[in-house]
C-alpha cells in the first residue's frame, strides 16, 4: 500500500485532485473514481522544471494524458502561488505540453493567458448514425431524430449535423444551438467525440447559446472524463472565440458560475486569449492506495 499526500481543488466547479508524485501517473483512474477513489474530472501532477515555475501534467479518468486544461492550470497556479511559493510573484509560468502559460492571481481569481488557438475549420458538415443504426448498417442518418435534441435550424441542416472546430490547447468541436437546457449532451457528445471526423484522438465538445452581444452559455462534453462537466476552460475559450458575441465575453458554464474570455482577433488570426475566474483549494488528504 501507498500513502498519497494530495489536494483536492475546484475551478467552476471542475473539479481536480493535484500531487506531486511523478509516481502516480498510473494510478490517475483509480484517483479520479468517484466512487472507489477521491473523485475527479482530472488529476494535476506538478513539477519542477528550468522552464517555468512549475510544470503541470493532466491525467483524465480514463488514465489518458492530455496537452492542456485552462481551470487545472488555474488550479495549478493557486496551488503553486498558496503551496509551495515562498513569494507571491505577480505572474507565474506554467510548462504543459500545450506551451508556457502565464496567470495572474489576485486571492482565489485567476487570470490566464492562453496559448494562441489553431486549426480553426467552420461549417463542418457532420453525419453519425444513432446506436439502433449502426447495429443494422445504417451510416447516412442524422446524429438523433428532431424530436430527442432540441438542436433547432442553428446547428441543423437537412438532417445532417453542422459543426465548427478550433484547438484551444486541446481540440473541441463547437455547436451553436437554440435550446440548450433540453440537449443531451452526453448521448450526443459521445456521439460527435467518437466521430471519424475527429479520429483517432477525438475532441471535446461544447453545445453553446448565444445569450447577448457579450454573453454565452456553455455545456461540455469532454473526452477522457467521457462525460459532462460542470466546466470546461479551454471549453469555454472555444466558444467564446466562434460566437461572434465580442472580444470580451462572460461565459455561464453548466454548474453556474462565470467565466470571462478576452481575446483579439485580426480575420482569421486569433491572439492574446485570456480566462479569467476563480480557483479554489476545497481540501488536503491522504489516500491509501
Amino acid at each position: 500500500m501507498k500513502n498519497i499526500k494530495f489536494t483536492k481543488m475546484s475551478a467552476a466547479g471542475n473539479d481536480f485532485v493535484v500531487v506531486e508524485d511523478s509516481d502516480l501517473c498510473g494510478l490517475a483512474g483509480k484517483i479520479c473514481d468517484r466512487r472507489y477513489g477521491i473523485g475527479a474530472d482530472g488529476m494535476l501532477l506538478l513539477e519542477k522544471t528550468a522552464k517555468a515555475d512549475i510544470r503541470m501534467r493532466i491525467f483524465n479518468p480514463d488514465g489518458s494524458e492530455v496537452d492542456m486544461c485552462g481551470n487545472g492550470a488555474r488550479c495549478a497556479a493557486v496551488y503553486y502561488t498558496y503551496m509551495l511559493s515562498a513569494i507571491r510573484y505577480p505572474l507565474i509560468k506554467i510548462e504543459t505540453k500545450a506551451g508556457i502559460l502565464e496567470a495572474k492571481i489576485d486571492g482565489d481569481m485567476v487570470k490566464l493567458k492562453m496559448s494562441d488557438p489553431h486549426s480553426m475549420k467552420l461549417d463542418i458538415s457532420l453525419v453519425i448514425a444513432r446506436n439502433d443504426e449502426r447495429k443494422r448498417g445504417v451510416t447516412k442518418q442524422s446524429p438523433c431524430s428532431k424530436s430527442e435534441i432540441a438542436l433547432g435550424t442553428s446547428c441543423l441542416r437537412n438532417d445532417v449535423m453542422v459543426v465548427n472546430f478550433i484547438n484551444t490547447g486541446v481540440p473541441h468541436a463547437v455547436i451553436f444551438v437554440d435550446d440548450l437546457e433540453n440537449i443531451d449532451v452526453d448521448k450526443l457528445g459521445r456521439a460527435i467525440r467518437n466521430s471519424e471526423r475527429f479520429a483517432p484522438k477525438g475532441a471535446n465538445v461544447d453545445f453553446v447559446k448565444v445569450l447577448g452581444k457579450d454573453k454565452i452559455a456553455v455545456r461540455t462534453y469532454e473526452r477522457g472524463v467521457e462525460a459532462e462537466t460542470l466546466a470546461c476552460g479551454t471549453g469555454c475559450v472555444a466558444a467564446a472565440i466562434l460566437s461572434g458575441a465580442g472580444r470580451s465575453v462572460d461565459v455561464v458554464t453548466h454548474g453556474g458560475e462565470i467565466l470571462k474570455v478576452c481575446f483579439e482577433k485580426k480575420g482569421a488570426k486569433v491572439s492574446n486569449v485570456w480566462l479569467e475566474g476563480s480557483a479554489k483549494i476545497v481540501y488536503k488528504g491522504r489516500m491509501e492506495l
